[in-house]
């Protein structure tokens, strides 16, 4: 069944997106993008898990192509033959510091917390997203226009604003790749409570329904904040490699955000500079340490235990050609 064809019976039958969802096992807003158009190549399973529903709800479709089809059917998957998907059995849809002594921090505070409302009037410089829906203002939206943004289209929503979020370059892959590696490498031989995880996955920081963000790499250590589809809460540790499209996002806008969510520890990689900034929040003031790309920095929420080593790390980086 194609495509054209369970729009056609979606129309025809009266169904809705959540009662497709409901009955299929395709997330709401994965139906949603399907049936509007904004995903024009769904997955092979998802496509087959909706012609499952539709076949049960209209048995007839099955014998003969309807209005609208262009008779081609789905595209086999890899090692399959070219037989109907309801032939080929039921697939389920599965679902500075200088080392020594830290940076005293009250006025940085400050800082973050005035920020809050100054990027607002240059959201522009941030990478901010030009109007992607129409019918709204920047600041006015949810979790739900994020949810329901293109698929091929990877952004942050952070206060009601979307912000674009380029594809990074191969050295931000190496570093991110690496610190995960690292703190996998400790956190499983630790059998804690801790999980590891990379980007690009959702975080719905301040549990509301304007803003998810997807930090490279983060550390959660309380597993009722764990559901299927994001962390709902705000991750233990937060390391964001910064680029030039992201810098300011991750450095002020960001950083106010972590603290407020009550990130206990955000580093900040600058591969530019060689430096990698660490915020402990978890202080009354909060402190910052410095340290260079050639160093072991130790993690405090683990008290120093687990060291994230940099030198390491900058072995693997791709040298620059001129």
């Amino acid at each position: 069944m194609t495509l054209d064809e369970m729009k056609y019976l979606k129309k025809n039958l009266g169904l809705t997106c959540e009662f497709i969802s409901k009955n299929s096992g395709v997330p709401l807003p994965t139906v949603q993008k399907i049936f509007s158009g904004s995903t024009s190549s769904p997955r092979y399973q998802t496509l087959k898990a909706l012609e499952k529903l539709f076949l049960a709800e209209h048995p007839a479709s099955g014998t003969q192509p309807l209005p609208g089809s262009t008779g081609t059917g789905l595209p086999p998957a890899a090692g399959e033959s070219a037989a109907r998907p309801s032939e080929a059995g039921d697939i389920p849809f599965e679902k500075g510091r200088q080392h020594g002594k830290a940076i005293s921090c009250q006025k940085e505070e400050n800082m973050l917390s005035s920020t809050a409302s100054m990027v607002r009037e240059t959201a522009a410089a941030y990478g901010v997203s030009a109007k992607p829906f129409a019918e709204k203002k920047q600041g006015e939206y949810t979790v739900e226009d994020y949810l329901n943004y293109p698929e091929d289209q990877r952004i942050e929503l952070i206060d009601g604003v979307i912000y674009d979020m380029a594809a990074p370059i191969l050295n931000h892959q190496v570093v991110t790749g690496q610190i995960y590696y690292q703190l996998c490498s400790y956190i499983n031989g630790k059998k804690g409570p801790c999980r590891p995880f990379i980007a690009p996955s959702d975080v719905q920081l301040d549990r509301d329904n304007k803003t998810m963000v997807q930090p490279d790499v983060f550390i959660v250590c309380d597993p009722s904040k764990m559901i299927r589809t994001r962390l709902f809460g705000a991750p233990d540790f937060i390391v964001e490699v910064l680029s030039p499209s992201t810098k300011r996002k991750d450095m002020l806008i960001k950083a106010y955000k972590y603290q407020a969510a009550g990130v206990r520890e955000y580093w900040m990689v600058d591969l530019d500079k060689e430096k990698v900034i660490v915020y402990l929040f978890e202080e009354e003031n909060f402190d910052i340490f410095l340290y260079g790309l050639d160093d072991e920095v130790p993690v405090s929420i683990y008290n120093g235990d687990c060291r994230i080593n940099f030198g390491e790390i900058r072995e693997q980086l791709i040298p620059e050609v001129d």
